[in-house]
């Protein structure tokens, strides 16, 4: 015979030995009790009512596998005629009777199902808890990202572009891309370069991101619109970082810019790519500017770099720990 170990009360295990048709009972202090279920009337009432809590405890347990649909409780009338809370099987080899199989499934040892109510605004969202919605937000910036971004010239071989993937670790965005580009002035010349950034939403603070605006390849026809971070560099660290390779003979290598050579037109600046900076300004000396990170996140159109960054500002918002008011 199996004993349940239960906490309720002075009782501490329950067991039923169906060929014995006995229930045995361990109270605390290391005292055991058995009694067949069809003594008298006043041994079944003081059964019942020390049995009751564990059959709720173990009923509790069944949907985590610990009790099976034959242990369910049900209400048993003893040939003596007392009412009692026992296994379905218990009851039959006692000689019992089920009083109400309808009031059965209605009673507290009977998990109840619970519909969702409706939203009362009809706006689903706005009711959501804020881990669906951070999840939901992350999706939209995961899926923009995801877009292929290519030139409109459709004579070229090797097109220039971006290949991208996304995915957020917490709070924290994490982005891979490979970038073919053609720069120089007179003479163009192609570039491939493999860029990984990673931005805290956590602890960015919102003045350091937006839409820039867009942006074209210098020796070439890529274009699109850009969303920028930049923080000033720090030494203790910064909330974003990134890094710059570039694909040579021996594979893919940091990439130091080295002589005049801006890759990007953007609005009021000539960027430059460089390891630990990113996308970095012109000095004007033929060289990057070193006193800021800034990374770009080039998309398609307006409308989508409109898009992403509402969802990023949703992202930095939920993912900031939040204030508590005090008066």
């Amino acid at each position: 015979m199996e004993m349940k170990k239960i906490n309720s009360g002075r009782l501490r295990a329950i067991g039923y030995d169906a060929r014995a048709r006995m229930l045995q009972v361990q109270l605390d202090g290391g005292m055991n009790q058995s009694g067949q279920t069809q003594n008298n009337s006043r041994r079944s009432s003081m059964l019942t009512k020390m049995l009751q809590p564990a059959i709720l405890i173990l009923l509790a347990l069944a949907p985590l596998g610990v009790g099976h649909a034959a242990d369910m409780a049900i209400d048993c009338r003893l040939k003596g005629g007392t009412v009692v809370q026992l296994p379905a099987a218990a009851c039959k080899m006692e000689g019992g009777v089920q009083v109400n199989e309808a009031a059965s499934l209605a009673s507290p040892a009977s998990p109840a199902s619970v519909a969702m109510p409706e939203s009362a605004g009809g706006d689903a969202a706005k009711d959501q808890p804020p881990n669906s919605k951070l999840a939901e937000a992350q999706k939209v910036i995961v899926d923009l990202l995801g877009k292929l971004v290519v030139e409109t010239t459709p004579l070229n071989k090797k097109p220039e572009g971006i290949e991208r993937t996304a995915r957020f670790d917490g709070c924290r965005l994490v982005v891979d891309e490979k970038l073919r580009i053609e720069y120089g002035n007179l003479y163009s010349a192609s570039m491939n370069f493999k860029i990984n950034s990673v931005i805290d939403f956590q602890k960015i603070d919102r003045e350091e991101f937006g839409v820039l605006g867009k942006i074209t390849s210098k020796g070439g026809d890529l274009r699109g619109v850009a969303v920028y971070f930049e923080e000033p560099r720090k030494k203790g660290g910064n909330n974003i970082c990134i890094s710059v390779l570039n694909l040579g003979k021996g594979g893919y290598t940091k990439y130091t810019s080295h002589g005049p050579g801006a890759y990007w037109d953007a609005p009021r600046d000539d960027l430059w790519m460089a390891d630990e900076y990113g996308y970095a300004k012109d000095n004007g000396w033929g060289d990057v500017v070193t006193d800021k990170i800034r990374i770009l996140l080039i998309v398609n159109s307006s409308d989508d770099a409109a898009r992403l960054k509402n969802a990023l500002e949703e992202v930095n918002t939920m993912c900031k720990p939040q204030q508590v008011k005090t008066n």
